[in-house]
């Protein structure tokens, strides 16, 4: 008869054996395999527990959780060592998953044996990085954009003797591999923070903090490098804008220029090169935004010069010239249309045409007003006053004529005050 010892290895061979079955026929893991096979562990079920757990690391191997199942199994196997002559179904399968178990843990421990070379070889040389340190602190020797903090760190954990406790924790790892591999991510995270990687130092503490919520001295260390990491990396996002920003400026895309060189301000207000380049971009912008509006002023007037439409061309011409005073072919098309205006303004009407009595004609008193308009643009102020009071004979309720008049009269008046 079989002792129970033999009928719990058999069932954990036939439970091994189903896993991989399992997984080699793609079924799907429930929702939380990982969960589930830890609570069969705890409570005994150690067949249910390997095959949910070997289920879990096929289906899922970039779990942050993988490193713990890979710990449980290893257990499992080793504990089942004895169990292995009387494995009947599948020993070939079996023996695959207790060598890729002891692999595993055998790269964890080399693992932790070369961080604590390199651990020891950092301690014994942080003196002198110290010493170093403190030089080229009140000196000009380091590069501006040298990163201290790595340094900075180390010195305190030395200070703490928090190096050691992550040297014992990692001796712990290479003697009993079945140990909590939290320090192993801790180390790793302290290795690249010296390095200046920040990404990187994060990533490694975020996994020893999964492993080891209870880390009460590494959680404030996480909190602030993580806040230092989202700062570097939005800076480094506001200088790949800027760079872009300034590109789009070179070549003469200064809307989208701005468009850049803004979002770098709004990632990093204290960015420079973007600050400058945007009072360039803007100015040029609105250089650009000008000039195609008097472009579009001059289509437009000569478009009704040449349909003969000279009160509006007048308008047009007056409308360059408060943007741009020194227009030269605005002036020139104003004064063709004055000519015109002042022919047919003065052209004598046939006898037989002339009233007995002056009408009242709106078209005439915009005409008028048009060459108004011009001569007083020219400084011509006698000639607008002249040309305004015709306009208003011709409609005396034109305000903009009345006006027109006012304004020429008074500053004819100042012109020729003593």
């Amino acid at each position: 008869m079989a002792t129970p010892h033999r009928r719990g290895a058999a069932v954990l061979g036939l439970a091994l054996a189903l896993s991989f079955g399992a997984s080699g026929a793609g079924e799907p893991q429930p929702p939380d395999a990982f969960a589930d096979a830890m609570s069969d562990y705890r409570e005994g079920r150690q067949g249910a527990a390997l095959n949910k757990m070997l289920l879990f690391v096929s289906s899922s191997p970039s779990d942050p959780r993988t490193e713990e199942a890979l710990r449980v199994i290893w257990k499992i196997a080793h504990a089942a060592r004895d169990a292995e002559k009387s494995i009947a179904l599948e020993p070939q399968r079996w023996r695959e998953t207790v060598k890729t178990a002891k692999a595993v843990i055998q790269q964890r421990r080399d693992r932790a044996e070369k961080m604590l070379q390199d651990l020891d070889m950092l301690s014994s040389s942080l003196s002198q990085s110290t010493a170093t340190l403190a030089s080229l602190r009140v000196t000009s020797l380091a590069p501006a954009e040298f990163d201290f903090s790595g340094l900075d760190e180390l010195s305190r954990l030395r200070a703490e003797s928090r190096l050691k406790e992550i040297r014992d924790s990692l001796k712990r790892i290479v003697n009993d591999p079945s140990a909590r591999p939290d320090s192993l991510h801790e180390a790793q995270g302290y290795f690249w923070l010296y390095q200046g990687d920040l990404e990187l130092a994060v990533k490694e503490w975020n996994q020893a903090m999964r492993l080891n919520p209870a880390n009460e001295l590494l959680r404030p260390r996480l909190d602030a490098l993580e806040s230092r990491w989202k700062s570097q990396k939005r800076k480094e996002e506001a200088d790949h804008e800027a760079l872009l920003g300034i590109g789009d400026f070179k070549v003469g895309r200064h809307a989208k220029a701005v468009s850049r060189l803004n979002k770098a301000l709004d990632l990093d207000p204290d960015n420079a090169q973007a600050r400058r380049y945007l009072a360039l971009a803007q100015g040029a912008s609105d250089a650009a935004s000008t000039q195609a509006r008097v472009q579009a002023l001059m289509i437009q007037g000569r478009e009704r010069y040449e349909g003969g439409e000279l009160l509006e061309a007048v308008q047009s011409w007056v409308d360059i010239l408060a943007i741009d005073p020194q227009n030269a072919e605005a002036r020139r098309f104003l004064e063709r249309t004055r000519k015109r205006l002042t022919v047919k303004a003065q052209a004598p009407e046939p006898a037989s045409a002339r009233p007995a009595k002056r009408e009242y004609s709106r078209e005439k008193a915009e005409e008028f007003y048009s060459l108004g308009l011009i001569q007083y643009s020219d400084g011509d102020l006698k000639g607008a006053v002249a040309a305004f009071s015709q306009a208003v004979l011709w409609q005396p309720d034109m305000k903009k004529a009345q006006q027109g008049l006012d304004q020429a009269q008074t500053e004819l008046r100042n012109r020729v005050r003593p």
